[in-house]
């Protein structure tokens, strides 16, 4: 009998290798009781001190519409070097809103306080939904997500959005944490359906073949380094390629 869960549980973890080898085979379709904060991660979470005014410089920017690339979310963004930044997207008139540490409900907060009022971007990169990890269920960040989602069609109906899965985490593959990100990225899958959204899975370039966090492409094992950003842009920029013209995608 053990043996024939255990074989059932590699059939079902098939697709689990992009982030390493995990302790469960599958992602429950709901998880009760694993709200750590009590918080709804659809309502907004206000900013304060420097974050509130990071969000206030965003605002301002996006009252002179000069992007058609936008970059959105949490550190992730905010720590995209500025010259690999420029070097990796020459051509586009690109730019990032990233604020360190940003949970899925203070980026509602941001959306819904205009912070994207004024732009007509063509593509936004959103990357979003690490900092909930264990404080929120997975089925719940991907519905806060799914909000994230509505709330930036809501505000710019004609872009499209590459919703980026979550990056795996922590050097070894066998953890909760990893495990949950994984299930944060089968939660956010369905949105793919939308016509407006794309999601993308780079987590596995990040990985070496025993699952660790390749140490050559991270600080820290949860953000990259200047080379990983390098490998992320070179991987994002043929996604871009059908929503900008030709001259534009080989500058």
């Amino acid at each position: 009998m053990i043996r024939v869960l255990l074989l059932v549980g590699g059939l079902l973890c098939l697709s689990c290798h992009a982030y390493g080898y995990d302790f469960s085979p599958y992602c429950p379709k709901a998880v009760n009781g694993y709200n750590k904060h009590g918080r709804d991660i659809t309502k907004a979470l206000p900013h304060e001190g420097p974050r509130a005014a990071l969000h206030k410089r965003y605002k301002l920017r996006s009252e002179k519409n000069a992007t058609d690339l936008l970059f959105l979310g949490d550190s992730m963004v905010e720590l995209f070097p500025e010259s690999v930044f420029k070097e990796s997207f020459q051509g586009f008139r690109a730019d990032r809103y990233g604020i360190s540490g940003d949970t899925v409900e203070h980026l509602i907060w941001r959306l819904e306080k205009g912070e994207l009022r004024g732009l007509h971007p063509k593509v936004v990169v959103l990357m979003i939904g690490t900092n909930n990890a264990g404080i929120h269920s997975h089925v719940e960040i991907g519905q806060g997500i799914q909000r994230v989602v509505h709330l930036i069609h809501q505000e710019l109906p004609k872009t499209h959005i590459l919703l980026m899965n979550v990056f795996p985490a922590g050097k070894e593959p066998k953890t909760g944490y990893r495990r949950q990100l994984r299930c944060i990225n089968q939660a956010i899958k369905p949105l793919d359906q939308l016509a407006f959204v794309t999601t993308l899975e780079f987590g596995a370039m990040l990985l070496t073949e025993e699952g660790e966090f390749r140490k050559d492409l991270t600080s820290d094992f949860l953000h990259l380094n200047p080379k990983g950003y390098r490998l992320f842009a070179a991987k994002l920029r043929p996604h871009l390629t059908p929503f900008f013209s030709p001259l534009t995608a080989e500058n």
